[in-house]
């Protein structure tokens, strides 16, 4: 939606949620919601979830917030062509590929959005999107997976040389160690292909060496041979490097101090301190570029030197100390059960989060009889932060009660007295499985 809203002409992004939070309890005893939503949970599967969860869309969100924050002043004065027709496109059309170009008649982005709400889109392997410029046309000839989207340029002013056309999306530019360095995203399903202005030359490394460029081309055009890549553009004086990151790569990563990148799929922190991994994982794999001078190997920061992206991105196996914690789940009643932590359970974590996998209406934890945390069942794993809970959870255990989902009800509405008698022929209301799963975080 954001693809949507940005190519659609919307300078001002905004989200609700865009990090989940917890209702407190009201100073008279009452809860903000009391029926509809739940009481104390307010996370709304929002892209940064009530206890720090790192979700899918917090990581494919990044890349276009890296593009805003770096590209927002050449995107913003753009305005918005749609093509012929796509006001009429029917919510059920998987045919019709959906985007949107913002431009200036000159320059600007191309906005492809291969997904539609309630529908399963397809991959696509022939598209064409034709842009008739006043002196010119720009052709984008690509292929993209289903539920993926795209910004590409056009006429992309790179430090003085013209990217005329890619189809791979940009993301930010650094400026690290004297050098500047533009990062794209290779979409799913897409071949990222470079054409940039006549007499520029693509070299493969830093070092220089033989120019790439395809020859009997009109513009000067550049295929990597994968979707992560690093090369090299210069134009007479002009000299820019291009670093070309997968969707998955781009879904992990981070832009720290200095104008260098981290890529891990856990969550990064950084402060005045420095920089801090948070993850669930006793183990985590992390990329960093440049390839060297942004972390140093430690007995607990392990450098691993043979890799599929060696020449151009470092890469560490980061360990810590793993914990294993065992809950205790005793069912005590329909729908009724209770879950006690071991001693200590919450020593030298940052957090411990109870995962339950339920089958029913409603969830609601309790400690000692107070209402901690509930939970409208959607399908997805029910989560809950234990840190704030640790002096409490020492002398007791915490108690689940799921409301049961009723199937096949019918409702008696024709009683003289007004009365509501409801008939189920089963109730659901059952607790699969508990976890404990421990949040670690080490200092980088």
């Amino acid at each position: 939606m954001a693809n949507i809203k940005m190519g659609s002409g919307c300078n001002f992004l905004g989200y609700y949620m865009f990090q989940g939070g917890s209702n407190p309890l009201g100073k008279h005893g009452t809860f903000m919601n009391e029926a509809q939503v739940p009481k104390i949970s307010y996370d709304y599967q929002a892209a940064l979830g009530e206890f720090g969860q790192v979700r899918e869309s917090y990581k494919r969100l990044k890349s276009i917030h890296y593009f805003t924050k770096a590209f927002g002043d050449r995107l913003c004065p753009l305005g918005t062509v749609l093509p012929e027709g796509a006001s009429e496109i029917d919510p059920k059309d998987r045919e019709t590929l959906r985007y949107a170009v913002r431009t200036d008649g000159k320059r600007g982005f191309v906005f492809v959005n291969n997904f539609q709400d309630h529908l399963e889109m397809p991959d696509r392997g022939r598209e064409r999107i034709l842009l008739k410029l006043k002196d010119e046309k720009i052709a984008f000839d690509f292929g993209i997976a289903g539920e993926e989207n795209a910004i590409l340029p056009f006429h992309f002013d790179m430090d003085g040389i013209d990217l005329v056309s890619a189809t791979a999306q940009p993301v930010t530019v650094l400026d690290s160690d004297g050098e500047r360095t533009f990062v794209f995203m290779a979409p799913e399903g897409m071949r990222p292909e470079f054409c940039f202005e006549e007499g520029v030359s693509v070299y493969e490394n830093a070092e220089g060496g033989a120019a790439v460029n395809e020859e009997g081309r009109e513009k000067e055009t550049y295929i990597p041979e994968t979707g992560v890549a690093c090369f090299c553009v210069k134009k007479e004086n002009a000299g820019v490097r291009v670093l070309i990151i997968s969707r998955e790569l781009a879904n992990q990563m981070y832009v720290i101090s200095n104008d260098r990148l981290l890529f891990t799929p856990e969550a990064l922190l950084e402060d005045e301190n420095g920089l801090r991994l948070e993850t669930t994982s006793a183990s985590s794999q992390v990329y960093t570029f440049p390839e060297a001078g942004v972390l140093e190997a430690s007995e607990r920061i392990q450098r691993i030197g043979e890799h599929p992206y060696a020449s151009f991105l470092g890469c560490y196996l980061v360990r810590m100390e793993e914990k294993v914690i065992t809950p205790k789940v005793t069912q005590v009643g329909e729908g009724r059960y209770t879950i006690a932590l071991p001693e200590g359970f919450t020593d030298g974590l940052k957090d411990v989060r109870l995962q339950l996998s339920y089958s029913g209406d409603i969830g609601q934890a309790f400690i000692d009889g107070r209402l901690i945390h509930d939970n409208f069942a959607n399908g997805a794993v029910w989560e809950i932060g234990l840190k704030d809970f640790e002096k409490e959870l020492a002398d007791n255990c915490v108690t689940v009660y799921i409301t049961p989902l009723r199937e096949g009800v019918n409702v008696n509405v024709e009683s003289a007295m007004a009365a509501r008698r409801e008939e189920a022929k089963a109730r659901v209301s059952t607790l699969h499985e508990v976890r404990a799963v421990p949040v670690y975080e080490r200092k980088l």
